[in-house]
C-alpha cells in the first residue's frame, strides 16, 4: 500500500516539472526577423564605411603592345662594290724594346718647348704709398719722449775723442713707427750704426694731412759729445 502511494507521488512531481517547462515563454520563430534586421543594419553600416574610407584607385589605361619588327634591307650592288674597294684597316705596330732609359723618357714625356719653370710668375705690385715732406704737412710728427732711446756712445770712440753730429733722414709711418733710415751726414762708422739702431726704437705721434695720418719724411740730428 505504501509503495503505490509513493509511486503516485513521484508521478505527480514529474508532471508538475513538465508543466513548469512547458509554461516557459520562448518563441524562437518570433525572434528570427529581429536578428535579421540587426545583421542587415550592421552589414550596411560596414559597407558605407568601406566606401568612405578605402582610397580610390585609378586604373591605368590600356596600352596596346607593339612588337618590334627588324627589317633587313639588301644593299644595292654599287654600295657593295664600294665596300669591297675600301682599304683594310692598318695593322697594329709591334712594340720595340728601347735601347736606354733616356729613349723611353723622350718617347713618353711630351715636349715642353717654350715653357720656363725657373721663373716664378710676376707678383702684382702693391700701390706705392706717398711720403710727404715735413714742411708741407698740416701736422708734423712729434717724437714721444717716453719712447726716446738715446744712442750708445761706444767706449772705443769715446777714448779716441771723436765728437760731432750725425744727421739722419727718417720716414715715419702712419702708426708713428720709423720704417726707413738714411744717413745724411756721417761722423764715424760706429757712431752712425749706433744712431740708426736708436732711431729704429723711437715712436712718433704720426703726422697728418687734412686730418688723415700720412707717411712723413723727417730730418733728425744726433749729437755725440763728451761731457766733463
Amino acid at each position: 500500500m505504501m509503495q503505490t502511494q509513493n509511486s503516485k507521488f513521484k508521478i505527480q512531481i514529474v508532471n508538475c516539472k513538465m508543466q513548469n517547462y512547458t509554461n516557459i515563454d520562448f518563441d524562437l520563430n518570433g525572434r528570427i526577423p529581429y536578428h535579421l534586421k540587426i545583421g542587415f543594419f550592421i552589414s550596411l553600416t560596414l559597407f558605407i564605411m568601406a566606401c568612405l574610407f578605402i582610397p580610390q584607385t585609378n586604373p591605368k589605361p590600356y596600352v596596346k603592345r607593339t612588337d618590334i619588327v627588324v627589317q633587313t634591307i639588301e644593299l644595292p650592288p654599287q654600295l657593295k662594290q664600294l665596300e669591297n674597294e675600301l682599304p683594310p684597316p692598318p695593322k697594329p705596330e709591334m712594340p720595340i724594346a728601347a735601347e736606354s732609359e733616356e729613349e723611353i723618357e723622350k718617347s713618353t714625356i711630351d715636349p715642353t718647348a717654350g715653357i720656363s719653370f725657373n721663373k716664378a710668375p710676376p707678383t702684382p705690385e702693391a700701390p706705392e704709398i706717398p711720403v710727404f715732406d715735413v714742411n708741407i704737412v698740416d701736422e708734423k710728427p712729434e717724437l714721444l719722449q717716453k719712447y726716446f732711446v738715446p744712442p750708445e756712445y761706444p767706449e772705443v770712440v769715446r777714448k779716441v775723442g771723436i765728437t760731432g753730429q750725425v744727421v739722419l733722414e727718417l720716414v715715419v709711418d702712419t702708426t708713428g713707427v720709423v720704417i726707413e733710415t738714411k744717413i745724411v751726414k756721417s761722423l764715424h762708422e760706429m757712431l752712425d750704426e749706433s744712431a740708426v739702431k736708436a732711431a729704429r726704437k723711437w715712436r712718433f705721434k704720426p703726422g697728418k694731412q687734412r686730418g688723415i695720418p700720412v707717411r712723413v719724411r723727417v730730418v733728425q740730428p744726433l749729437n755725440f759729445r763728451i761731457e766733463e
